[in-house]
Parts: structure tokens; C-alpha cells; sequence
């Protein structure tokens, strides 16, 4: 697994495969990251992120928001643990 930044995930989201970026391996994106781009998507700025975001269509941000899992991980920093939280009901599926 190859950890990214939301620069490159952009253009791997986008079809524009980078080269020297092996197409072999998965491709991650820390959760951190991916709120940045969340974050300049639903508040928009003046730096570059946000006018490459600014750029996409409503299919192409729908998938920034939810990348597919063959195309990039997001990687969930929260623990996993195989007892359900209080908060989850018993018949709910855990990690």
C-alpha cells in the first residue's frame, strides 16, 4: 500500500494516473487528508486545492467524497476492537 497526499489522490481520482506511481499497488489517503478535501469542498478558499475542486463536476466530487475502494483507501486511524462500544447495538455489524 502506497500512502498519498490529496494532491495525488486528485489526479488518481481523476483518471490522471501519475507516472512513476505504481498502478499495481493500492493506493491510501490518511482520514486527515481526506477531510481536507472534504473541508475545501464544502468551504471553498482561494488556494489551489480549492479551484481544482471547484473544476469537478457534482459525479467527479461525489467520488472525491467516496472513493472507491479498489481505486484509494482512506485509512481510519480509529482503533478496531472485536467488543462492540456501548453506543452500538447488539445486532449491529462491528469493525
Amino acid at each position: 500500500m502506497i500512502l498519498i497526499d490529496e494532491y495525488l489522490a486528485m489526479r488518481v481520482l481523476g483518471g490522471s494516473w501519475p507516472e512513476g506511481l505504481p498502478d499495481d499497488d493500492d493506493q491510501a489517503l490518511t482520514a486527515s487528508r481526506h477531510w481536507r478535501l472534504l473541508q475545501r469542498i464544502h468551504g471553498p478558499g482561494t488556494g489551489q486545492l480549492s479551484q481544482r475542486l471547484a473544476a469537478l463536476s457534482a459525479a467527479d466530487l461525489a467520488v472525491v467524497r467516496h472513493p472507491h475502494p479498489e481505486i484509494l483507501h482512506v485509512l481510519d486511524p480509529r482503533p478496531c476492537s472485536t467488543t462492540p462500544p456501548v453506543w452500538r447495538r447488539p445486532t449491529e455489524e462491528g469493525c
